[in-house]
């Protein structure tokens, strides 16, 4: 089909074609892109969760006397708690000892874990 001034429909399409090709290539770059992004924050995700694991389990061995766990509070932060297996006097409150400890990490609770120890320490049968 003769368009005029000397173009086709055919030469037409081609014209065209070049720019859809370009934009098509554009988007599937973009898309390739997330791709590797989203690969890259699944590896990080991963490790950070490994890491966690391991804290979780030197947390527990080195506290036995410790129900200790992590958990999401209602805004989906992480939350590192542990919750002491024994009871606690009126003694042992008044001298700073707490039942539960829920805090933001795992350096947090094993710094607040180990001043526990030491105040419930105090309370030890002979």
């Amino acid at each position: 089909m003769n368009l005029g001034f000397g173009m086709t429909m055919k030469e037409e399409r081609c014209e065209c074609r070049p720019v859809a090709i370009g934009q098509a290539m554009a988007a599937a770059a973009d898309i390739e892109g997330a791709v590797a992004r989203a690969k890259v924050a699944a590896r990080a995700s991963v490790a950070r969760d490994q890491r966690a694991r391991r804290d979780l389990d030197v947390l527990r061995t080195n506290y036995p006397g410790w129900n200790i766990y992590r958990r999401r509070d209602q805004n989906g932060r992480e939350r590192w708690v542990a919750e002491l297996i024994s009871v606690i006097t009126p003694e042992m409150k008044e001298a700073g000892a707490v039942a539960t400890i829920d805090l933001s990490d795992a350096v947090a609770l094993a710094a607040a874990l180990s001043w526990q120890t030491d105040v419930l320490h105090q309370f030890r049968a002979p």
